[in-house]
């Protein structure tokens, strides 16, 4: 059997592929994203949750990001169902001064977000949106997984669960959001 035919019989049985070759720029120092200036979206920088963490065994990344209520909402739910609070987890969003997720703001932002996850050493990541698994460059990736990562040179358990910003529209989904956040335990 050649390669090819056996890459397609491992994907019928569930295997996903991605793509472990992100580069990382260390021009992008985390800690100069409050100064940030590579676009105008620092004008109209909005007050944004800022973290409290830089080490963390769990790294959130948001497609929004979090104000002060959110972040209120989140650490409960994260309390009352992980005995986690936002003070255990560095948590970010990937357009760093705007929720405008548009394709050239998150480039602008990608090398930071990337460095914050080296920096973090987080063994797990959570994803909090659809559109992010192609930040990762995942495929095949659904709501609810948990997929093993490998990024520059360690292992990381990535779930993808729903957008907050969808849970606090749709209340409906809460459990399932809850009950994915719970699979990172296992």
């Amino acid at each position: 059997m050649d390669k090819n035919t056996y890459l397609h019989y491992l994907k019928l049985f569930g295997f996903s592929f991605y793509n472990d070759k992100l580069s990382v720029n260390k021009n992008y120092n985390i800690k100069d994203i409050k100064n940030c200036k590579l676009c105008n979206l620092y004008e109209s920088k909005n007050n944004f949750y800022t973290n409290k963490v830089i080490k963390s065994n769990i790294f959130i990344l948001s497609d929004i990001g979090f104000n002060d209520n959110d972040a209120e909402y989140f650490n409960s739910i994260l309390s009352n169902n992980l005995n986690l609070n936002l003070n255990n987890v560095y948590i970010t969003n990937i357009v760093k001064c705007s929720n405008q997720y548009k394709q050239e703001n998150i480039l602008k932002c990608y090398q930071y977000f990337l460095n914050e996850l080296l920096e973090s050493e987080a063994n797990i990541i959570i994803l909090l949106g659809e559109n992010l698994i192609n930040i990762l460059q995942l495929s095949n990736f659904n709501i609810g997984d948990i997929i093993f990562y490998d990024f520059y040179g360690k292992k990381r358990k990535v779930l993808l669960n729903y957008s907050f910003s969808f849970i606090k529209k749709n209340p409906s989904y809460e459990n399932d959001f809850i009950n994915n956040l719970k699979k990172i335990k296992e």
